[in-house]
Parts: C-alpha cells; sequence; structure tokens
C-alpha cells in the first residue's frame, strides 16, 4: 500500500527545480568541456604534420640534385637526403618523432594519420618514396633504371635513367602535396564541426534553462498562491502601518469593523476601529495598547492573554491582534 505524504502547506517546494537547474547546467559544462577535449586532441600537432607533409616536396626534389651532383663528380649526399625522406613518409603514416632536418627544421613529434583517404595518400607517397630511393641507388651505382621494381603501379615509359627519376620525384612531390591538403582540410572540418556543435549546445542549453525557469517560476506561484490562500481565510487580525498610513488590512479585520478593504487603507480612520476590533474581541484595556502600538513605530501582537512589544523598525509597521 502507498504511504501518503504528508500535508506540509509551508515547505518549500522548488528544490527539485533547483537541483535540475544545476545538474543542466552541470551537463552541458562537461558536453562543452567534452567535446572541446576531444577536437583539440584531434587536431593535436596538425601544423606540425602539415609542416613535414609540406617538406616532403622540398626533399624529394633535393634527392635528385644530390644524385645528379653526385654523376657530376662533386661531393654531395643523397643517403642522408633518402633517409629524411623514408623516415618522414614512415612518421607521417604511422606517428612518432620526425627527424630534423639541417638548417630548416627541428625533431617535431607527429600523431597518427587518421581517416581513410589520407592513409591511403600516405601509404602511396611511402610507396613512391621507395621507388625513387631504389631508383636513384640504381642510378648511382650504373644499373639501368628500368630494373628497379616500381611497388607503387606507376606506368613509367621513359627511359632515361635521370628522365625516370625526375618523374619519380614529380609523383612522389604531387601525392605529398595532395596528403599535405587533405590534412589541412581536415583539421578546418574538425574546428568547423567544434564550432557548430558548440552552438548547438549552447542553443539546447539556454531553450533547457528557459524551461526549468518556467518551472520554478510556476511552482514558486503555486506556493505563493497557496500560502496567500491560507493567510486571507484565516481570521487573524492583522494591519500593517507605513508613514502613508495603513498598507495592509486583512479580510477578518475589514469584516469586524464592517468596512471594505480600500476603505482603511493609507487613512487615519483605521486607528479609529481599534475599540471596536478590542470590544469584538473583549479586550477593553488592550485598547490604548493597540492604539499605541498601531500608531507608533515599532511591532505589536496581541495574543491570548498576553501582549509583547518588539523592537522599534525602520519598516512597515505592522500589528496583528489573534481571533477571538
Amino acid at each position: 500500500m502507498r504511504r501518503r505524504q504528508a500535508f506540509r502547506p509551508f515547505a518549500s517546494r522548488g528544490q527539485r527545480t533547483f537541483a535540475a537547474i544545476l545538474a543542466t547546467f552541470a551537463l552541458f559544462s562537461a558536453l562543452s568541456v567534452g567535446v572541446l577535449v576531444r577536437s583539440t586532441s584531434r587536431s593535436q600537432y596538425k601544423a606540425s604534420v602539415l609542416e613535414v607533409a609540406a617538406r616532403q616536396r622540398t626533399l624529394a626534389e633535393r634527392y635528385v640534385k644530390e644524385i645528379l651532383l653526385v654523376r657530376a663528380g662533386t661531393q654531395a649526399n643523397p643517403r642522408y637526403v633518402g633517409g629524411l625522406l623514408r623516415t618522414s613518409a614512415e612518421t607521417l603514416l604511422e606517428g612518432g618523432v620526425a627527424p630534423a632536418v639541417h638548417g630548416d627544421d627541428d625533431e617535431t613529434k607527429l600523431s597518427a594519420a587518421s581517416g581513410s583517404l589520407v592513409r591511403g595518400q600516405l601509404k602511396q607517397e611511402r610507396r613512391l618514396v621507395n621507388d625513387l630511393l631504389a631508383t636513384g641507388a640504381a642510378v648511382l651505382h650504373g644499373n639501368p633504371a628500368t630494373s628497379v621494381r616500381l611497388t607503387a603501379q606507376e606506368r613509367l615509359k621513359v627511359t632515361d635513367p635521370v628522365a625516370r627519376l625526375r618523374v619519380l620525384a614529380a609523383l612522389t612531390s604531387n601525392v605529398s602535396l595532395n596528403a599535405a591538403r587533405t590534412i589541412g582540410t581536415a583539421n578546418d572540418r574538425n574546428i568547423n564541426n567544434l564550432i557548430t556543435i558548440q552552438m548547438i549546445l549552447g542553443l539546447v542549453g539556454f531553450l533547457a534553462s528557459l524551461l526549468l525557469g518556467w518551472a520554478l517560476i510556476a511552482a514558486t506561484r503555486r506556493q505563493a498562491v497557496h500560502f496567500r490562500s491560507l493567510v486571507t481565510s484565516s481570521t487573524d487580525l492583522v494591519l500593517v502601518f507605513g508613514a502613508g498610513g495603513c498598507r495592509y488590512v486583512s479580510h477578518s479585520v475589514a469584516k469586524m469593523v464592517g468596512r471594505e478593504d480600500r476603505q482603511l487603507l493609507g487613512t487615519s480612520s483605521t486607528g479609529s476601529s481599534i475599540p471596536t476590533i478590542s470590544r469584538s474581541c473583549g479586550r477593553h484595556t488592550r485598547t490604548a495598547s493597540l492604539r499605541r502600538r498601531f500608531s507608533g513605530s515599532g511591532t505589536g501582537s496581541a495574543s491570548g492573554g498576553t501582549s509583547k512589544r518588539a523592537s522599534p523598525t525602520s519598516g512597515p509597521t505592522a500589528a496583528s491582534a489573534a481571533s477571538c
């Protein structure tokens, strides 16, 4: 059997609404922080990734020049440049620390590539880099460039070793450019998605706040109406005096003196009705005390056979006499 809830007319009834408002703000704050952290982590190290991806084009062209310098009898180090190309291509794909380039970049930590499109482009770049380095080694050792087995599905018709090397370098540079463009586009898309999600969360949070605020106002109004009905239906005699005279008269007072509420507000005639109130309650000895308290600056009350005088206040003066 369901237990009946106790009737508490003066109990506060807005705790649940306040708790719902706080929970809503906490929820949307947590969602905002979570989305921000997720988007930030996806965009982490992207500037360095773009830098390393863009320098692959320069390294491919530099590798060809190093090969040509060695063939011309000039001192060069194509092996070092080739190692930079291969290591950078592997780091762009799988993540790690990209090697430093003398006179250009320092070591840079990179995150692994994500997304099928950019990973496919970086895998193709890695295959092209391997084909470029294999062809360069064949050229340096005097082997036929056409004997190198190509792994990136290139279909080269040129047979000249230098021309073949230049074509492979151009292909590597082109794929590197496409990969860098894809990475940049994905980074911009992450930022745009973050802005959109933040706007949606803000709008939903605003609407939720409006609904919860409306619920809080409705609960407060219901409680105020309930309290007002209890006060107006009470037989206690309540009067509130201020600088302009009487400011509030309960219905019980107006009914006792035989006047309407508005006739007793803001006038000095209310004091003349105090003897009537006192006689009706059988308290003739209280008339002077009630009159003094009604017209003074303190708060007076009469309940049963006792009377207490409160300390003066700067606000309206209130007087109440218990019902007979």
